[in-house]
């Protein structure tokens, strides 16, 4: 099972801050501050970095990987003791955020897979719009590798 999330406030957060360094630059380009050169990097890594999430879920884990795959995560399935479906408040944000009780991957749904693990307490959340089926898939494999 693969899904694949975009990031749709980071691209116009991202593209728009990028578009006035550039007319920023424009205006004073004898004078083109180190500032906006620095900044105008950041902000592109930023977008290469989150502008989407993508989840791949097989028989024996959970593979996810924001933007061009610099941040990456994989989960043995083997590993996981329980999934729910979580709702995130807007406040919780987009991207790699941690929390207190969890580590949220987030590219820009509030709804998200909540895993619990059998040998620790810090869980993980995944920003999905599709919580459900991941959670069917994954309740479906958990069990099976249980069983055996």
């Amino acid at each position: 099972m693969k899904t694949t999330q975009f990031s749709t406030p980071i691209v116009i957060v991202v593209t728009s801050l990028l578009v006035f360094n550039a007319y920023q630059a424009s205006i004073n380009f004898e004078r083109m501050s180190v500032v906006i050169i620095i900044s105008s990097v950041v902000l592109a890594s930023v977008g290469l970095l989150f502008y989407k999430l993508d989840i791949a879920i097989d028989s024996e884990r959970i593979f996810m990987k924001f933007g061009i795959g610099l941040i990456r995560k994989t989960i043995p399935l083997e590993a996981i003791a329980d999934t729910k479906q979580v709702k995130n408040s807007f406040f919780a944000g987009w991207g790699l955020r941690y929390h207190a009780k969890y580590t949220l991957y987030n590219a820009s749904s509030q709804k998200a897979v909540e895993l619990s693990f059998k040998d620790k307490s810090m869980k993980i959340r995944i920003g999905t719009r599709h919580p459900e089926e991941i959670i069917a898939y994954l309740s479906s494999h958990i069990h099976r590798n249980q069983d055996l």
